[in-house]
């Protein structure tokens, strides 16, 4: 067991040390919170400790010249949105400073993006590939084994029961948190297959955790995920401008299924945030009602006055003392709070990712990195995937796989 987590002297450092935390405690923060609840807050504590190390670094003396170009962009964009944010508070008051203060750290992954090539400027992936690889092909085991083992003698609970088969979460809390962490181990084995060919045979092992919890988004990421492999393993290349028109027509074609069935069905909660935001943007424009108001869990916590506003109190999962759904996917949350001035700054944002991610020259790191960001495009419909509990380790990946321009502002 001891070869899985030290392979050679090589990694017996401190920078070892850090990454093997950050790899276990943001893959499994789900399973640890239930035991030591402090344990929840690991995504929170390592994404605010990023950005802080980040900003002492630029402060400490280097100034601007650090900051890589699409990092200033992305800092400049996510500042502005802040602040477009807290004037809607200032405005219109609708929740109290602390709160608002406290749902501005849900875009940390965001922020802790544009800070890693700071914090991480000297740091080398290719001397810890083959240890990471090793620590990844031991997570699959390990959930792969447990969830058909728990699919044939049900030993761990399940959350639902879908086309005749039991939706899987095993010693998760819910199955979207299975399917979350499969997802980032996927991304994580597709960056390192030109090192380590066999990681085919335990993306395959994945697939099929992710097709057991039965989650819709993470079957959609599953598809993207295939038409990605087959573009860089067959055709070795990068997504082009056919591959995108060939994915945003299916990308519309499940979203207008969905956003159809919310219309259909405005009693549901996540067609009551959908359809409740842009009403919200329209009466607060140009810069929305504020941050902790709409759509993100602060806003449940400390119940936000816009919920009685627009008679969403009585909607099951929106109600004052259980508003569980409330965060339930990302993009009411940003037209809400920031109107649509922050939604066009969030979209800039993510394509100033892509536009890091297209740069990359390594076709499977790549293909890594654009393999989480359409897990978080897709996820984003379902959950506050940009603003969640594994954002701030999608941005990590995604950062760290990343080649930067190192021209300087």
């Amino acid at each position: 067991m001891s070869n899985i987590f030290i392979s050679n002297n090589k990694v017996k450092n401190m920078k070892y040390i850090i990454l093997s935390i950050l790899l276990y405690g943001l893959l499994f923060e789900n399973i640890f919170e239930r035991y030591i609840p402090i344990l929840g807050k690991v995504d929170e504590i390592v994404g605010v400790l990023i950005i802080l190390l980040g900003l002492f670094s630029i402060i400490r003396g280097k100034g601007i010249s650090v900051v890589y170009k699409n990092s200033y962009k992305i800092l400049l964009s996510m500042t502005i949105f802040v602040v477009i944010g807290l004037v809607g508070n200032f405005i219109f008051r609708y929740q109290y400073t602390y709160f608002a203060l406290k749902d501005i750290f849900t875009f940390r992954g965001l922020f802790a993006y544009a800070m890693l090539p700071i914090v991480f400027d000297d740091f080398k992936l290719e001397d810890y590939i083959t240890i990471i690889n090793k620590n990844l092909r031991f997570i699959t085991v390990v959930l792969f084994t447990m969830t058909i083992f728990n699919l044939i003698l049900d030993v761990f609970p399940y959350y639902e029961i879908r086309f005749g088969i039991k939706s899987q979460q095993i010693i998760f809390t819910h199955p979207t948190y299975l399917a979350a962490t499969s997802i980032m181990v996927i991304c994580m084995l597709s960056a390192f297959i030109k090192e380590e060919r066999k990681n085919y045979i335990y993306i395959f092992m994945m697939y099929i955790v992710v097709l057991l919890t039965l989650r819709t988004k993470a079957i959609i990421f599953l598809l993207g995920h295939v038409y990605l492999f087959i573009i860089v393993s067959v055709k070795k290349r990068k997504l082009n401008k056919f591959d995108f028109i060939i994915i945003g027509i299916v990308a519309i074609g499940f979203s207008i299924n969905q956003v159809s069935e919310y219309l259909r069905n405005p009693e549901w909660a996540r067609s009551a945030m959908l359809i409740n935001s842009f009403d919200i943007a329209k009466s607060s424009f140009p810069f929305g009602s504020g941050f902790g108001t709409f759509g993100s869990w602060v806003s449940g916590v400390n119940y936000s006055p816009l919920y009685f506003n627009y008679d969403m109190y009585t909607t099951w999962g929106l109600a004052p003392d259980y508003y569980n759904f409330v965060s339930d996917n990302f993009w009411p949350m940003v037209i809400a709070q920031c109107g649509f001035i922050g939604l066009a700054l969030i979209i800039y944002t993510i394509y100033i990712v892509y536009k890091d991610i297209k740069n990359n020259d390594n076709l499977y790191m790549y293909f890594g990195q654009m393999s989480v960001l359409i897990y978080l495009l897709s996820a984003s419909i379902g959950e506050a995937s940009f603003a969640g509990q594994y954002s701030v380790i999608a941005f990590i990946i995604i950062g760290l796989l990343n080649k930067y321009n190192r021209r300087t502002i």
